[in-house]
């Protein structure tokens, strides 16, 4: 039993929105980070989309092995650190400002992936599905009708 992908990453982006809006109400915007983030965040979720429908268009199923799941692990907690370790380093505006370019890029990226999703699913009549582990972890993607 899976969950359908495109619902799961509504909800992220809806969360992710209301981040923005609060973040926006306190900080404001500017301008020119928020658009290299936008710009980035759509970017990396189209070609995550696109590499997961492609996957998906040959066999029907994608599944992420084990040594995928611990790189993607490894690098996302690599990349974390590398941000806490920048953000502690930041003065105040600088924070402001990096901050100012992460949440659009977070929200674009589910973006990308909801459009890519959807025109696939529309164009091929199939649900794309997420399998998840007994430990909450992304084991598979595959489609059903």
């Amino acid at each position: 039993m899976g969950f359908r992908a495109v619902a799961l990453d509504c909800l992220t982006l809806f969360l992710t929105g209301l981040m923005g809006f609060v973040y926006l109400g306190v900080f404001g915007l500017g301008v020119l980070p928020f658009s290299f983030g936008a710009l980035s965040g759509l970017v990396c979720g189209v070609a995550m989309g696109m590499r997961f429908v492609r996957g998906l268009a040959e066999t029907g199923e994608v599944r992420v092995s084990c040594r995928t799941l611990s790189f993607i692990l490894l690098t996302f907690g690599g990349v974390l650190l590398i941000l806490i370790g920048a953000l502690l380093a930041l003065d105040v505006d600088a924070k402001i400002q990096f901050l100012n370019f992460l949440w659009p890029l977070a929200f674009f990226l589910y973006a990308g992936r909801i459009a890519v999703f959807l025109r696939w699913e529309l164009k091929h009549r199939l649900h794309i599905m997420f399998g998840y582990s007994a430990y909450g972890l992304l084991r598979r993607i595959y489609t059903m009708s």
